[in-house]
């Protein structure tokens, strides 16, 4: 079955989508286990530290007015809301990993 020449605008759009979320997955992580590693504070207040950046972060998305996420300022800023909210979640996560091997 072939693609319509209609449909590959699309399938792009799409498929940079994907790229886009994996890239800011992978950027999150990078820059959450690196945060994690600089600071010099003990796990439980990492562990607080990374719930309050993501439970900001979220709330901000849903009390705030933001850009709608189809324009090219939405997207950055939702991908942006997205990026802090995963360094968030993996400082959370490595603390409590931590917290539980002793």
């Amino acid at each position: 079955m072939t693609a319509k020449v209609d449909d590959v605008p699309v399938a792009r759009s799409k498929m940079f989508r994907l790229l886009s979320y994996a890239g800011q997955i992978l950027g999150g992580g990078i820059i959450g286990l690196g945060s994690y590693k600089l600071i010099a504070l003990p796990p439980e207040q990492i562990a607080l530290i990374g719930t309050l950046i993501t439970l900001v972060t979220w709330l901000s998305e849903e009390a705030l007015t933001l850009p709608p996420r189809e324009t090219k300022l939405g997207g950055i800023v939702h991908g942006a809301m997205r990026i802090i909210s995963f360094v968030g979640f993996v400082l959370a996560l490595i603390s409590l990993i931590e917290l539980n091997k002793g």
